[in-house]
């Protein structure tokens, strides 16, 4: 009984003595515990801080060329995509503003040049040769009083300033196309002393059923009244003039005189005139 108890004891004993002498995993030193980890823990090298990381991902976009880490990197570029796409939204936007004002200007500017031609295309619509033909007048012309009674109408056309006017007569009148013509011819001198007829230009329209024969001519105009009336020299003059055959076998005298620069600006209202030409319904 005594061997038994004694046996008892001193295992017992042993096995206290064998746990007091096993170290506590604390006290074991921490290169220790890091060498008693998994192989594969050991493999993944020291764990990093916080510092650490951020201090290797800026390493590593310096390597790349980069003044800022990727994520910054990424989310700065969209903003300035998008700033400046808004910046080349707002330039074609202010492009477009530009090319539709130009354009409502281009417009406005051939709207209104449409406008006068259209009313100087409209004019005033005039009776004349007694009521045997009806004509339309452009309306920057001023019915004036007739200088002579043997003229039916007179207007007087605009220029520069009150006395550089062009004159327009209409009259009823009698003789041959030719003989009436060359009598023009006869109104006018060049200074180079050529013939006036060789330098004139002769040119016939059809309108409705009115022949007209309408000639253009140039040089010093030697203006009066009548054959043997006394005469003023006007220089640098042209005349557009043109004789209308009616209907009724009468003729029509319609003529355009003035400085050759002013007839020259309404030549073309001038010739819209006899475009312009009917006998009344």
């Amino acid at each position: 009984m005594s061997r038994a108890i004694v046996a008892i004891l001193t295992f017992s004993f042993l096995l206290l003595t064998i746990s007091c002498a096993k170290p506590e995993k604390s006290d074991i030193p921490a290169s220790a515990q890091a060498n008693q980890r998994s192989p594969a823990s050991r493999n993944r090298g020291p764990v990093e801080g916080n510092g650490s990381r951020e201090a290797a991902l800026a390493a590593r976009v310096m390597d790349d060329g980069f003044d800022r880490v990727p994520g910054q990197e990424r989310k700065t570029g969209d903003g300035e995509a998008e700033l400046k796409s808004k910046e080349e939204g707002q330039a074609g936007a202010i492009q477009e503003a530009g090319a539709t004002e130009a354009s409502d200007a281009t417009e406005g500017e051939s709207e209104s040049t449409t406008n006068e031609g259209a009313a100087e295309a409209a004019g005033k619509k005039v009776m004349i040769a007694d009521g045997g033909l009806q004509v339309i007048v452009p309306e920057s012309w001023k019915e004036v009083t007739p200088a002579s009674t043997m003229i039916e109408v007179e207007y007087s056309v605009p220029g520069e300033d009150e006395e550089t006017v062009g004159r327009v007569t209409g009259m009823l009148a009698g003789g041959s196309v030719e003989a009436n013509i060359d009598r023009w011819y006869g109104q006018f001198v060049q200074p180079d002393g050529s013939a006036t007829k060789d330098l004139a230009k002769m040119e016939e329209l059809e309108v409705g059923k009115l022949k007209i024969h309408k000639v253009d001519i140039s040089g010093t105009f030697l203006e009066g009244m009548g054959p043997i009336a006394p005469k003023t020299e006007r220089e640098n003059y042209r005349m557009l003039a043109a004789i209308i055959e009616m209907e009724s076998d009468a003729s029509y005298f319609l003529k355009f005189s003035g400085p050759a620069e002013l007839v020259e600006k309404h030549a073309a209202g001038f010739v819209e005139m006899l475009k312009g030409l009917k006998s009344p319904d």
